[in-house]
């Protein structure tokens, strides 16, 4: 069980979405995982995520779009007593340059 959960909400993301998750890949705490919820993007943001290996990086795509993404959902999927939710990439970029 990883000590922290990651909690990545994304929407037509492709732009960002590799440099998000290289860079929280790179951090020198391991010990989570990384749960990224698709807002039923439209673009290649899924595809992008895809295409990491890692089995700390989980997928979970909204059938339909929130405007809010609910607690349920990272309880459901959270396998950590601890996470950290950030808002948006652009918010989580800012933490990570800290």
């Amino acid at each position: 069980m990883p000590k922290i959960s990651v909690i990545v909400p994304m929407f037509n993301s492709e732009k960002f979405i590799q440099t998000c998750i290289d860079s929280i890949l790179q951090q020198t705490f391991k010990d989570f995982e990384l749960i990224v919820i698709d807002n039923c993007s439209t673009d290649r943001s899924c595809k992008i995520i895809e295409k990491y290996s890692d089995p700390r990086i989980k997928l979970h795509r909204n059938k339909k779009n929130s405007v809010n993404l609910k607690i349920e959902i990272v309880n459901l999927h959270s396998q950590a007593n601890r996470f950290t939710f950030f808002k948006s990439i652009r918010e989580m970029q800012f933490f990570l340059k800290l």
